[in-house]
C-alpha cells in the first residue's frame, strides 16, 4: 500500500518533468508509459519544477531519479551516450568503493587509537596510584623521621 503511494507521487513528478520536455524528447518515450503515469498519478501529491532550477538540482524522490535514469537512458540517449553513462557510472561505483575502503582504514585507525588510549588510560591510572602510594609513603617518612621512628 505505502509503495503504491510512492509510485503515485513518482508519477506525479514524472508527469511535471514531463511537461517541461521539448517534444522531440517527449515523443522519444512511449505514449503508453506517458499515459500510464498519467493514469497513476497522485492528484493529492503536490510538486512543481523550480524553472530557476536545474533537474540535478530538484528535490525529487529517489525513486523518481531512478526511474527518469531508466526512462532517459532507455529512449532518450543514444548508444554512445549509454555507455558513457555506464562507464562514468562504474567510475563513481569504484570511488564510493575506494571510499569505503578508506573509511574502514579510517576505522581501523580510529578504533587502534582508541585501544592505545585506552591502555594509556590504565597506565595513566596505575602510575596515579604508584604515586599516590609513593606520596603517602613520604608523608609517613616525614612523620616517622619527626618522631625519629624506623
Amino acid at each position: 500500500m505505502m509503495q503504491d503511494k510512492v509510485f503515485n507521487n513518482v508519477a506525479t513528478e514524472l508527469e511535471e518533468i514531463f511537461s517541461y520536455l521539448d517534444k522531440s524528447v517527449l515523443n522519444k518515450i512511449p505514449i503508453e508509459i506517458r499515459e500510464h503515469v498519467h493514469k497513476i498519478k497522485n492528484n493529492d501529491y503536490y510538486f512543481k519544477l523550480d524553472k530557476t532550477r536545474r533537474l540535478i538540482e530538484q528535490e525529487l524522490l529517489p525513486e523518481t531519479k531512478e526511474v527518469l535514469s531508466v526512462i532517459f537512458i532507455k529512449y532518450c540517449c543514444t548508444d554512445r551516450e549509454v555507455e558513457e553513462i555506464l562507464n562514468n557510472h562504474s567510475i563513481k561505483e569504484k570511488n564510493i568503493e575506494d571510499s569505503k575502503i578508506g573509511l574502514e582504514e579510517l576505522q581501523k585507525v580510529f578504533e587502534a587509537n582508541k585501544k592505545n588510549d585506552i591502555k594509556e588510560n590504565k597506565i595513566s591510572k596505575e602510575i596515579i596510584k604508584i604515586e599516590r602510594v609513593s606520596w603517602y609513603k613520604s608523608i609517613i617518612k616525614k612523620i616517622k623521621s619527626f618522631f625519629k621512628i624506623k
